[in-house]
């Protein structure tokens, strides 16, 4: 469902392209392109996607669907970075490819081993 919407990101905001992107299982990284006099911001386009997804995911809660969560489905913030020059594009698209072979690392994991378990 998430995968799905975000592909949507294209039809809700017309002009941006997607670039790089990789949906983790408590996260998504992605890298998003900006036509030139866009009249949007970035923070129009997380807001949108997170808002649209909660509503897809309640609704999937109430059919039975999906496991109901607490407080929200997102985090409040999210991390947002220029990408200046083709070295620095080339390492965001690195890092996203990469990123799902260190998903048993992640401290956000539950299933991480290394994680430190309050006793």
């Amino acid at each position: 469902m998430v995968a799905q919407a975000w592909m949507e990101t294209k039809i809700r905001f017309p002009g941006v392209s997607l670039d790089e992107w990789c949906l983790m299982p408590n996260h998504l990284h992605a890298l998003v392109v900006l036509p030139e006099n866009f009249e949007f911001e970035f923070f129009d386009i997380v807001h949108d996607f997170k808002s649209w997804t909660t509503t897809l995911y309640c609704r999937g809660v109430h059919a039975g669907k999906f496991e109901p969560f607490e407080k929200r489905v997102w985090h409040r913030n999210y991390f947002e970075r220029v990408v200046r020059d083709e070295r620095e594009l080339q390492c965001a698209r690195d890092y996203i490819r990469n990123n799902p072979g260190k998903w048993l690392e992640d401290k956000l994991n539950p299933a991480n081993p290394l994680k430190k378990r309050k006793s």
